[in-house]
């Protein structure tokens, strides 16, 4: 993907959020699952504030269930991208929408992460895109395995970063006009 920066930076304009899965059935069962919807809907809520457009995937909701009701509430009008291949790009109509979006930067938040989440990311990196995976808005049922797959994304190339760090990387400075409304959304 022409335009993703080899170090990592982050402008409103060149930046997409790819929300992974954030699903019902899944809350109950993953390791800090509290802590990643919150941060997944400061994650939301930065975004919408921003215009950075946000693709949400749930993968096999009869299932798995539909999005968290926080994150969906934070999303506001919205419809998922249904899937159940686990990489994102394992589905014809959503790699078209990554695509079309135009935007070499993704920040990839969801879970598991180690399946749908490291498989987007590894197939992301390959496409030519910067990933940027969000480390306290992604996981999995056990931690050592979300520890695996943060650490295999970093040694494949993906930035590790977190919620407030993106947020406050694509504003640049307390003068942008952004800048108290995103303060907000990160207390």
């Amino acid at each position: 993907m022409a335009g993703a920066d080899n170090l990592g930076r982050l402008a409103i304009a060149d930046t997409a959020l790819l929300l992974i899965d954030v699903q019902e059935k899944f809350a109950p069962a993953i390791h800090g699952m509290d802590k990643v919807i919150d941060n997944c809907v400061r994650l939301v809520r930065g975004c919408r504030e921003l215009g950075v457009p946000i693709l949400v995937t749930e993968q096999y909701p009869q299932g798995l269930g539909r999005t968290v009701p926080q994150v969906a509430e934070a999303l506001g009008d919205f419809k998922p991208l249904v899937k159940t291949a686990f990489s994102l790009f394992g589905d014809q109509d959503i790699a078209g929408a990554i695509l079309n979006m135009n935007r070499p930067n993704l920040l990839v938040a969801g879970v598991e992460a180690h399946v749908c989440v490291i498989k987007t990311a590894l197939d992301a990196l390959g496409a030519g895109y910067a990933v940027h995976w969000i480390a306290d808005a992604v996981s999995s049922r056990a931690a050592d395995n979300a520890k695996a797959a943060t650490k295999r994304a970093r040694q494949c190339g993906a930035f590790l970063a977190s919620t407030e760090m993106v947020l406050f990387q694509m504003i640049d400075t307390a003068e942008h006009e952004k800048f108290r409304a995103i303060s907000k959304i990160v207390k």
